[in-house]
């Protein structure tokens, strides 16, 4: 498995064990989950390692996150979250389609800033049999939701009625898909990508120019 790096909030393995906020120390056992399972995997990874991570007992790891499996959801949902839409422009006289283009590019290219959200789309990838239960959770409550809701919005701010063919409002997914692609390149490949992430951004804003004429 290819290794995380990542600067870690508290010592790991050596952490003093001191009472925390809730949300403080959910942030750091994730943190510790996604070190452990992008180092051994999902199977191999140990909840008794996590825990030691971030100075729990394994009871202490236990009292935010019922299981492996919990744990590893609420991973992914951290890490890929989509993005917030409800500020999105409508198309104007002064907001045009690129201006559109440019603002949900802008939104989505957060994930290609944000090495942690890589590295759980990596595992993600190579967990997808072993945490199938977590990742069906997760695409239904979250990724479809979030397709859904990517549709209506832009149907609403372009000012598309169901009466009118718009491929963008009726498939989403096509919003998304060259971050995908990106994400799947930086995953497999690393930096030795084919070109750099600005022409990739560029071409999707044409890209998206294209379905909103």
């Amino acid at each position: 498995m290819n290794t995380l790096n990542t600067t870690c909030t508290f010592d790991t393995r050596t952490s003093t064990r001191k009472r925390l906020p809730s949300h403080v120390r959910v942030q750091q056992i994730l943190d510790a989950a996604q070190i452990e399972f992008s180092e051994h995997g999902f199977t191999a990874a140990r909840t008794d390692d996590i825990a030691s991570r971030c100075g729990l007992s394994k009871g202490g790891l236990y009292s935010h996150f019922k299981s492996k499996e919990e744990l590893f959801e609420a991973l992914v949902c951290r890490s890929l979250t989509p993005p917030d839409l409800s500020d999105m422009p409508d198309l104007s006289e002064t907001i045009t389609v690129r201006h559109l283009a440019e603002w949900l590019v802008g939104r989505f290219y957060v994930f290609l800033e944000n090495p942690s959200a890589i590295a759980t789309f990596r595992l993600l990838i190579a967990e997808s049999e072993r945490a199938s239960s977590s990742l069906a959770t997760w695409r239904r409550q979250v990724l479809e939701p979030h397709l859904h809701t990517l549709g209506e919005t832009l149907k609403m701010k372009t000012g598309a009625s169901s009466a009118i063919k718009s491929i963008i409002a009726n498939e989403p997914w096509l919003v998304i898909s060259p971050i995908v692609h990106i994400m799947v390149s930086q995953a497999i490949f690393g930096n030795a990508q084919d070109k750099p992430l600005k022409d990739y951004r560029q071409a999707h804003i044409a890209f998206l120019c294209e379905l909103l004429k």
